[in-house]
């Protein structure tokens, strides 16, 4: 219990909980309250996911600088919200508010900051998020109980002569008569004297139950542009909180070459180069093989093998450490060293309608020779420097195990598509880094692939590859033969 108890009060733990809050509050209000008149199987669907998606993205957006909002995370919730700007000319105004409610609340839970309070301060905030939601839903339910529910209906009309100012009360007869409603309001639209026809606009008392606008099927634009403002959200708002930090800003650029050997073999042959210091110093260059082996393959899920060997040759910073009394002890010129990078995976797939999502483990194993004559022992007497010796670089042997999930987009009748992951790389410390990554794939071919992509790296141990926080745009082009 006291495990449990403790697991809660983490700051993780703890968002996970107000996660559950938050899900059950959505549901419920969506529910009891929305669906119970509306019936639209669409939007609660579109509801859920955007209250789940809404949560997460907040979190980890808070999660760069736990604590604080910064100006990124503040333009990055406004981005959140000028997303429904793109749904105003097809959605209906009561479903835009109960989208607008759901973000609200999924901001609200995912943005208490648990970091630093006690047990008992913790409980405080979570009453405090309780009495939220419960004015929250104490609201809808006494305006959706005091209100008639109104609809609205797209009519193509034939009868034109009755659509004059003087004849309304025909007209509203006329229709009531034809569609056994009672209206409230006609509003004339598009009139073609041609065919003697009009579209009316047609408010009504319902319940409903599928009486929405006959035409609500959102054009292929707007859904682009939705996604287009997303991708451009999730790049630019992490480089926004890098003004202001002082993490470290950089370029990444891959290539890639795939063979297909038999319908379960593959190989592959990859090269990469990496800066660092704003772009201004290169922090990397590598070079590896790959065998992939396929191990399922049915029509929406796949499972393979994977193993691959890199040689790296690192730019290694200059390194400086000093003695308990401020003195330099050992100093590390820059230099250029090859590593060993050995891999063994294994990747999974799962399609789901237009997404795919995709779990990666990898255990890879890093081996660094020794480099002769690179660092500098200094010794002392009396604060006075009294000699230097030279000493090599030592050899070294790295085991990481790197966890990576996935998740794409496959926009209809494109040939771009979105992709977000997130890595984990832990040792037997703990975890030493977190890789985030976001992206844009185009592909012109089945041949050829272009990507785009931003990846924030957030460095909490002794990282191996001598990274730090830092920001980077990446450029790839995988070809496959």
């Amino acid at each position: 219990m006291e495990q449990l108890i403790s697991f809660f009060s983490s700051d993780f733990g703890n968002a996970l909980l107000r996660f559950l809050v938050c899900i059950v509050v959505n549901w419920f209000i969506i529910e009891r309250l929305y669906y119970t008149k509306s019936r639209r199987r669409d939007f609660y669907f579109t509801f859920m996911l955007i209250s789940v998606a809404i949560y997460f993205l907040v979190f980890f957006m808070m999660g760069m600088d736990r604590g604080k909002a910064t100006m990124g995370v503040g333009l990055g919730l406004f981005g959140i919200f000028s997303i429904m700007r793109y749904r105003t000319d097809t959605m209906p105004v009561r479903e835009m508010t109960y989208l607008f409610i759901i973000v609200c609340l999924s901001v609200v839970h995912a943005m208490v900051d648990v970091s630093t309070l006690t047990t008992e301060e913790i409980a405080i905030e979570m009453g405090e998020l309780a009495v939220i939601d419960l004015i929250v839903i104490s609201a809808i339910a006494f305006f959706e109980r005091k209100l008639k529910m109104q609809s609205t209906k797209l009519v193509q009309y034939d009868r034109i002569e009755l659509i004059k100012p003087e004849k309304r009360q025909e007209l509203i007869a006329d229709l009531e008569e034809r569609l056994g409603i009672k209206i409230i309001k006609v509003d004339v639209g598009g009139v073609d004297f041609l065919r003697d026809s009009a579209v009316l606009r047609i408010t009504y008392e319902g319940k409903g139950h599928n009486e929405v606008d006959s035409q609500y099927e959102v054009r292929k634009s707007q859904w682009r542009t939705s996604l287009v403002l997303l991708m451009l959200m999730a790049l630019t708002m992490p480089t926004l909180q890098a003004k202001a930090q002082s993490n470290d800003f950089g370029m990444f650029y891959e290539l890639e070459l795939q063979k297909k050997l038999s319908p379960k073999w593959s190989l592959g042959a990859e090269a990469g180069l990496r800066t660092r210091n704003d772009s201004k110093t290169t922090d990397r260059m590598n070079i590896g093989l790959s065998a992939d082996y396929r191990l399922l393959k049915t029509s929406n899920a796949s499972l393979k093998a994977a193993a691959g060997y890199t040689l790296l040759y690192d730019n290694n910073p200059e390194k400086l450490t000093y003695k308990s009394n401020g003195l330099p002890k050992k100093w590390t010129p820059a230099y250029w060293g090859l590593r060993h990078r050995f891999n063994l995976g294994l990747s999974g797939s799962l399609d789901v309608g237009r997404f795919s999502f995709g779990l990666r483990e990898r255990f890879q194993l890093t081996m660094r020779p020794e480099k002769a004559g690179q660092r500098y022992a200094f010794d002392y007497d009396d604060q006075r420097l009294t000699s230097h010796e030279q000493q090599a670089v030592s050899s070294k042997t790295k085991g990481m195990l790197r966890s990576r999930l996935q998740v794409e987009y496959n926009i209809a009748h494109s040939k771009v598509d979105p992709f977000a992951n997130v890595e984990m790389f832990s040792d037997n410390h703990g975890i030493e880094k977190m890789r985030y990554q976001a992206g844009l794939e185009w592909k012109p071919s089945k041949q050829h692939a272009l990507t785009l992509t931003y990846r924030f790296q957030d460095i909490s141990g002794e990282d191996d590859d001598n990274d730090v926080d830092s920001h980077l745009i990446g450029l790839g082009y995988k070809f496959k033969f």
